[in-house]
């Protein structure tokens, strides 16, 4: 299922899933962290070079482990010196998505609100 708010969906046999075997326990950590970064930030999986360090304290493993998860193929080089999470958009919405659903959402309460105070209205008179 889709992420949807302060949260991210992870596969119930992550810990079973060879890529993740192959990036070790704190390669596991730091991949679970980037997902869950790129989840709380909305950056479609993208992890900038600001962020590496925030990811890597946020995981509390050392700079040494993102060779871990590049070589099991859980990040990936994304040209601009950062890293982007290894099918993040397979299993996460999009930042467009999410943006877009939220905006949604917020429509409808203004209209349930807009409906309330008319009924209101209407039964003051």
């Amino acid at each position: 299922m889709p992420a949807h708010g302060p949260w991210a969906p992870i596969a119930l046999d992550y810990f079973r899933n060879p890529k993740a075997l192959a990036a070790g326990l704190h390669g596991r950590a730091l991949h679970l962290a980037s997902i869950l970064y790129a989840a709380d930030q909305r950056t479609d999986g993208h992890i900038p070079p600001a962020a590496v360090s925030v990811v890597l304290r946020d995981a509390g493993v050392s700079p040494r482990t993102v060779e871990y998860v590049t070589r099991a193929g859980l990040w990936l080089p994304n040209g601009d010196g950062g890293w982007v999470v290894h099918d993040y958009l397979e299993h996460n919405d999009s930042r467009e998505v999410i943006e877009a659903n939220m905006e949604r959402r917020r429509a409808g309460e203004r209209e349930r609100k807009r409906r309330q105070r008319e009924r209101e209205r209407e039964e003051s008179r």
